[in-house]
């Protein structure tokens, strides 16, 4: 819950530092304690090294007595949660919060998993009671490839906090994600518009407007359209943060029939209803459409949906060598992962390298 507190140094200032329920505090003087300890107006530096030495002693204390620097008040200490209750909580939580679906439903299916698997004995033990030999047996059971193993290790670490630490990592290939070169697009959007008209404009709006196809293109309502951009608040997109989206003329005009369509404000843009197409919607589209691609050989086998965010981010960042820009345009919550998803497409490493190439 807490560190020991250390004694700092900036601006020529000293103080205390330690950190409270994953958060900084610096502490000048003792009046947080009723204590008069100022090391700050000190005579000498052999008072301000005593008085220093006193107030980390003081905070010390008053810590490890569940003093809460927050509230100043004493926390009365609240019985250990079981290893089950742990889990229930986080499954709770994962279920009601603001999380897809798909990852929502990977935590509650590891879950039901862990929770067979304990022992009676060890769902009523704590978190600390849980032995490492039986996280390894249990993920032991999703050897079948590296991936699946890293992956369940991942989910593992939320259900079960300290998992990651307490078992190995598996080097697994990571998977190079398919875009479209340009006559690929071609021929793909112009028979998506001829035969899935709906799955051409999401199409558009994915590789134009970097939205995700499942969730915030299916999800996008009529008032979140105005001046030619889509405004999506925090809680309507993966990123959490705030996006506004500039809609390119050749998605735009597209998309107008659908604004028209919809009479109200809170209509939902490709049903014209106040409900939304249902989630599988896209995805049961776009498998009936790739198998008749696949047939007349339009697309390949590794292209998705999502190849076209993919193709619009490489084409983006091959233009401005700025994956800060790309960051913001695909809504990403950090650089980091913006530079994992351009490394997922093989491109940070083939543009940063290729001016050192050998010539001949």
């Amino acid at each position: 819950m807490y560190t020991k507190p250390q004694i700092k140094k900036a601006n020529n200032r000293y103080y205390i530092e330690f950190y409270y329920r994953g958060e900084r505090l610096r502490e000048y003087n003792g009046s947080k304690l009723s204590l008069q300890i100022f090391p700050n107006r000190a005579n000498t530096a052999k008072e301000r090294t005593l008085l220093l030495q006193e107030l980390k002693t003081e905070f010390a204390k008053a810590l490890e007595d569940n003093w809460n620097p927050f509230t100043g008040q004493k926390v009365v200490p609240q019985k250990e949660m079981t290893l089950e209750q742990v889990i229930t909580n986080k499954l709770n939580t994962i279920s009601t919060g603001n999380y897809s679906r798909t990852y929502q439903a990977a935590i509650r299916s590891l879950g039901d998993k862990i929770l067979k698997f304990l022992t009676k004995y060890e769902k009523k033990a704590t978190l600390e009671q849980l032995e490492t030999q039986r996280l390894l047996i249990f993920l032991d059971k999703f050897n079948s490839s590296n991936r699946n193993y890293m992956n369940k290790r991942q989910y593992l670490n939320v259900l079960v906090p300290g998992t990651i630490a307490k078992t190995p990592r598996k080097k697994y290939a990571e998977i190079l994600h398919q875009t479209y070169e340009a006559e690929e697009m071609k021929a793909i959007l112009g028979y998506l518009k001829e035969n899935y008209h709906k799955l051409y404009t999401v199409a558009l709006l994915t590789y134009g407007c970097f939205v995700r196809p499942h969730e915030e293109a299916r999800l996008l309502q009529k008032y979140q359209i105005k001046e030619q951009k889509i405004f999506l608040s925090g809680d309507e997109n993966k990123g959490k943060k705030v996006r506004v989206i500039h809609i390119p003329d050749y998605v735009y005009e597209v998309l107008l029939p659908y604004i028209d369509n919809c009479a109200e404000p809170n209509h939902y843009l490709f049903s014209g209803e106040p409900t939304p197409v249902n989630f599988d919607y896209f995805r049961t589209q776009w498998s009936r459409a790739k198998s008749q691609m696949l047939k007349a050989k339009l697309i390949q086998k590794n292209q998705t949906l999502y190849s076209f965010r993919h193709t619009g981010a490489v084409k983006v960042y091959r233009q401005t060598k700025d994956a800060h820009i790309v960051q913001q345009l695909l809504g990403h919550s950090s650089l980091t992962v913006t530079l994992k998803y351009l490394r997922g497409l093989g491109e940070t490493n083939t543009l940063q390298l290729r001016e050192f190439m050998p010539t001949l």
